[in-house]
C-alpha cells in the first residue's frame, strides 16, 4: 500500500486529547512556561539537548505513518528521524500542507520509488519547499504531513476550516509525546503551509514552542477580496492550479509523473461541499452580492492571535504580491503575548529569502544558519543566550539597505498627505474635482490618446508630485481617502502608487513608470461586509482604501506618481503583470466616478508613511474609518 523505508500504520481511538485542545474558541490553556525573552531550559525531566552535542547528524529511518487524529480521520505522514546518540531525545518540527501528494518521499533522496529521474529534492533549495535535510542533520526529527483530504490522508480538503485547524492541534501534541521527542514541537512552512502554523498557535497546544511561517494567510477573505472587498481575479487560475497540485495527485498514488486520466475522476471527492462553493463564489468576482460569511469567519485566524503564545518569527517578501499582500502587515500588531521577530524583504513568494537579497542584513546573509536554526534552537533544545533578535523587525528597502524597528508597520514612520490636484500632487486641498469612467482595462487611456478621447472622462487620473530634492524612504502601509461619487450602485475604484523616474513621459507608454502598491475596493462591499450594499449615488460617500504595504526609496528628481481608476489594480501600468490584480473585469457596473477636492481635510487624498525624508505633503488630520479585518484597529 504505502511505501517507505519503515511503514508504521498506526490504529488509535480517537483520543481524549482533542477534547482538552478545543477548538481555539475560548481562552488558551495556562501557560507557565516560556515566558517572554526568558530561557525555556531546563525542564529538569532527563531530556534537555546536551549542550556539546552536535552535526551534522546523519537520517536513521523514515516512517511513514497514517496518523488517526482527533476524529479518527488518517493523516499521512512521513517521519524522517535523525540519528541520535543512545538516550537523547530531540525536538520536533512539524510540516503540514496540501500539496504533497502520495508521495511525500519526493522531498528525500533514494527513499521510495517516487523520487523524479534526475531530481534530488533532498537537497533541494528552492522556493517554496522546508528543507528537510539541513533539519535532519541538525538533529530535528521532520514531520511531513498531508492536511485532511490531500495525498492518502482521510476527509475531503478543507481549506482551513474548524476540523483542519484541529488536527495541527492534535499533531502538535502526538509528535510532542513520542518516545524520541524532547516534547517540544515548532511548525515551519510558506504559503498553505505558511497558514497551518497559526492554526496550531492560535489553539496554543502546550508542545507546541514556537512557529516559523512566510507568505503566510491570516485571514483568507481578505487574501481573496481585500479588505474593502475587490475581487483578486488572479483566483480563478489560481483555483485550477490548486487543485491540480492537490487532486492531480493522490488519493490514487505516485507522483506527477505517474498521474493518469483516472486521476481526474477523485476531484469531486477532494474538495468539501462548502470549499468548492467558496472557489466557485470567488471565481463569480463581483457579481456575488453575498459572501458566505460563516464559511470566511470560520477560517479567519488573525482575531484569534491575541491566544497565541509560542514564540513567531515571520518572513515575508515585500514583493510577495500573489494574494499574500494583505496578510502579514497586520500580524505584528495583533500578537501581543507572543515573543516574536520579522524579517521583511525585497523578494516575491520565497522561502527561504534568496541569499542574494541578505547580502547586507544585519544578522548574516545565510537564512538557514544565521537565522533559522538559531531561532529553533533556542526554543526547541534551549541552546544560545537568548531568542535572536527577539522584539526586532528588521526590513530592507528597494535599494536593498536594511533598516530595524520594534514593530511593522515601523513605529518611527510619520504621515504626508498629498491632495489630487490638476493632474499633480499637492499638500493642500486644491478644490475641484477630477472625474473618470470605470472601464476593464483602465491602462487603455492613461494619457491622453487625441481630441476624441479628450471629450469624454478618462478610464484612470495619473497625479504626480513635484521631483524629489532629496531622497524619501516609504515604509509601511499607505492609505487613499476619497470623497468619491458615482452614478451606479456598483463598481470598483483603484489608487497605485508609482516612482515616476525623470525619463517618464505619459506619452511614452509608461516608460520609466515603476509599481511600488496598490490597492481597490469594490463599492458595494467597501465597509468591509460579506453583503453587497447598493452604494449611494445621490452624494458623495467617504471611501477608504488600503494599500498593501512595502519599503520603497524614491530618489532625487524621482517624482511619486498615483493612479486612480475605474478598474483595477495591478503592476500592469507600463510594466509586465506579476502578480495580484483586484479588479472589476466580472464587474456588472461601470460607473462614471467623481473625486471630490473641496478645502478641508476630507476632501480626496493619499496617506503616506515615511521614514526619512519627505514627499513635500502636510500631516494627515483626518480621523479615518479603521481597516475593515483588522481587530487592532477595532473591526
Amino acid at each position: 500500500m504505502w511505501k517507505a523505508v519503515a511503514v508504521v500504520v498506526l490504529v488509535l481511538a480517537a483520543p481524549t486529547l482533542a477534547g482538552c485542545l478545543g477548538q481555539g474558541r475560548g481562552a488558551p490553556p495556562e501557560r507557565t512556561d516560556d515566558p517572554a525573552g526568558q530561557d525555556p531550559w531546563p525542564r529538569g525531566d532527563g531530556s534537555e539537548w546536551p549542550p556539546d552535542l552536535h552535526g551534522p547528524f546523519k537520517l536513521r529511518e523514515v516512517q511513514h505513518l497514517g496518523i488517526p487524529s482527533f476524529d479518527g480521520t488518517p493523516l499521512e505522514s512521513y517521519l524522517y528521524i535523525p540519528d541520535l546518540p543512545s538516550g537523547v531525545k530531540g525536538p520536533v518540527v512539524l510540516w503540514s500542507q496540501p500539496y504533497l501528494g502520495g508521495c511525500a518521499s519526493n522531498w528525500v533522496m533514494e527513499y521510495g520509488d517516487c523520487a523524479p529521474a534526475g531530481d534530488d529534492p533532498w537537497v533541494y533549495e528552492g522556493n517554496y519547499r522546508v528543507h528537510v535535510r539541513k533539519l535532519v542533520e541538525h538533529g530535528y526529527t521532520v514531520a511531513v504531513v498531508n492536511v485532511r483530504g490531500s495525498g492518502n490522508s482521510g476527509g475531503c480538503l478543507e481549506l482551513g476550516g474548524i476540523d483542519e485547524q484541529r488536527d495541527q492541534a492534535f499533531l502538535v501534541e502526538w509528535l510532542g509525546k513520542q518516545p524520541w521527542s524532547n516534547g517540544r514541537v515548532g511548525m515551519y512552512g510558506h504559503s498553505y503551509h505558511g497558514w497551518t502554523p497559526w492554526m496550531a498557535a492560535v489553539q496554543a497546544p502546550p508542545a507546541l514552542k514556537t512557529i516559523v511561517a512566510s507568505g503566510i494567510v491570516t485571514d483568507p477573505y481578505t487574501f481573496s477580496y481585500g479588505p474593502e472587498g475587490a475581487g483578486v481575479v488572479f483566483l480563478g487560475p489560481f483555483w485550477l492550479a490548486f487543485e491540480a497540485s492537490v487532486d492531480l495527485l493522490p488519493p490514487l498514488g505516485g507522483g506527477l509523473r505517474h498521474a493518469t486520466v483516472d486521476h481526474l475522476g477523485v476531484l469531486p471527492d477532494r474538495l468539501c461541499p462548502d470549499v468548492a462553493k467558496a472557489m466557485t463564489e470567488t471565481g463569480r468576482g463581483e457579481f456575488t452580492d453575498a459572501r458566505d460569511e460563516a464559511f470566511w469567519q470560520e477560517r479567519r485566524l488573525i482575531p484569534r492571535f491575541a491566544d497565541v503564545r509560542a514564540a513567531v518569527l515571520v518572513s515575508q517578501g515585500l514583493n510577495d504580491d500573489t494574494g499574500h499582500t494583505y496578510q502579514e502587515d497586520i500580524v505584528w500588531n495583533n500578537l501581543p503575548h507572543a515573543p516574536k521577530r520579522m524579517v521583511l524583504g525585497q523578494w516575491g513568494h520565497d522561502l527561504p529569502p534568496p541569499r542574494k537579497y541578505l547580502e547586507r542584513a544585519p544578522f548574516g546573509s545565510d537564512w538557514h544558519e544565521d537565522v533559522l536554526m538559531p531561532w529553533l534552537d533556542f526554543w526547541l533544545k534551549g541552546l544560545g543566550p537568548g531568542p535572536p533578535r527577539l522584539g526586532i523587525v528588521d526590513y530592507q528597502d528597494s535599494a536593498y539597505s536594511w533598516h530595524t524597528s520594534s514593530a511593522w508597520p515601523p513605529v518611527e514612520a510619520r504621515e504626508e498627505a498629498l491632495y489630487f490636484g490638476d493632474g499633480a500632487l499637492v499638500a493642500e486641498p486644491p478644490g475641484g474635482q477630477h472625474a473618470l469612467r470605470a472601464a476593464p482595462n483602465p491602462t487603455v487611456g492613461l494619457c491622453p490618446l487625441g481630441p476624441v478621447a479628450s471629450l469624454l472622462p478618462p478610464p484612470a487620473l495619473l497625479f504626480a508630485s513635484a521631483p524629489l530634492e532629496r531622497p524619501a524612504t516609504l515604509a509601511g502601509n499607505p492609505l487613499a481617502y476619497l470623497d468619491l461619487g458615482s452614478d451606479q450602485p456598483g463598481g470598483v475604484v483603484a489608487v497605485d502608487v508609482f516612482d515616476l523616474d525623470p525619463g517618464f513621459r505619459c506619452d511614452a507608454n509608461g516608460d520609466g513608470m515603476h509599481h511600488v502598491a496598490g490597492g481597490a475596493a469594490d463599492l458595494r462591499f467597501y465597509q468591509g461586509n460579506f453583503r453587497g450594499e447598493p452604494f449611494p449615488t445621490g452624494a458623495p460617500a467617504p471611501v477608504r482604501v488600503d494599500i498593501w504595504n512595502d519599503a520603497w526609496v524614491f530618489a532625487p528628481g524621482h517624482r511619486v506618481g498615483v493612479v486612480v481608476s475605474g478598474g483595477a489594480t495591478t503592476s500592469r501600468f507600463g510594466e509586465p503583470f506579476d502578480g495580484v490584480l483586484l479588479s472589476q473585469v466580472d464587474q456588472p457596473y461601470f460607473p462614471q466616478l467623481v473625486l471630490h477636492e473641496d478645502a478641508g481635510p476630507a476632501s480626496s487624498h493619499i496617506v503616506l508613511p515615511l521614514v526619512e525624508g519627505s514627499l513635500g505633503g502636510s500631516a494627515p488630520t483626518l480621523p479615518y474609518p479603521p481597516r475593515p479585518f483588522d481587530p487592532s484597529a477595532g473591526t
